[in-house]
């Protein structure tokens, strides 16, 4: 029986999957950082979220939203978009807005 940590651990590699099929899909320039970005690079870690740069355009923001939450993500798009407009900055989650 796969453990919580397995569980997590591959639900982020998904999670990573599907940001970067649908940035590339929509010409999104990104950058992975934070915790996942050095386990990536080989350097254990335990990171229990994801941290990306993202250069895309305010005017493209609904419809990648769109694109994230049709392919798993969960979020409050207007929130999203405008803390994103107003802060640079934003998070939602992969999967049920019901898990912890």
């Amino acid at each position: 029986m796969p453990s919580d940590h397995d569980s997590l651990a591959g639900d982020l590699i998904r999670a990573v999957e599907i940001l970067g099929e649908v940035f590339e899909a929509r010409g999104v320039r990104y950058a992975l950082l934070g915790g996942l970005a050095t386990m990536l690079r080989g350097r254990p870690r335990f990171t229990q979220d994801i941290e990306i740069l993202l250069d895309v355009p305010q005017i493209a923001l609904p419809g990648l939203l769109d694109d994230l939450v049709e392919r798993g993500f969960s979020m409050d798009r207007d929130t999203v978009i405008r803390q994103f407009v107003r802060e640079h900055m934003t998070s939602f989650r992969f999967g049920s807005t019901n898990s912890s």
